[in-house]
């Protein structure tokens, strides 16, 4: 799993990169919420912020998921919705973004860890970082709990 520390890694740039250019200005990523609530992409939203304005680490854990599933991806999570029908995927369905056909299994394991429902079953990002660093294994020990 990863890149090796020693692999160059290539940085290009051209107007055929994905998001290049794209402009993010739409229903999805506008503010949810005025007057001390929640504002941020609602399709990086924890349901637990959406439904009951908690902030935790584990709402930020939440939202890495859903990074590591637009890598492996290549797009935007909920492309297409609105706040509102993202919350109603999150929270009335219990839906996620679908996992993505040929991706590792070690980062499924991470990213379907991550975007878990309750909060006290995702990882802490120190244990999302061992686990990456040791190229996958066990999730539960890999911060050495």
């Amino acid at each position: 799993m990863g890149i090796p520390a020693s692999t160059p890694v290539e940085e290009t740039s051209s107007d055929t990169d994905s998001h290049a250019g794209e402009d993010l200005n739409t229903a999805v990523t506008q503010a949810t919420a005025t007057g001390g609530q929640a504002k941020g992409t609602a399709a990086y939203m924890a349901p637990e912020l959406l439904e009951a304005n908690i902030f935790t680490q584990k709402t930020d854990v939440y939202a890495f998921g859903l990074i590591i599933w637009e890598v492996l991806t290549g797009e935007i999570p909920w492309a297409g919705l609105n706040g509102m029908q993202i919350g109603m995927k999150l929270l009335a369905q219990n839906a996620r973004p679908p996992v993505p056909d040929g991706a590792p299994d070690d980062l499924v394991q991470l990213m379907t860890r991550c975007w878990a429902r309750e909060p006290e079953r995702r990882p802490a990002f120190d244990a999302a970082r061992a686990y990456l660093v040791q190229g996958g294994g066990d999730l539960d020990s890999a911060a050495g709990r």
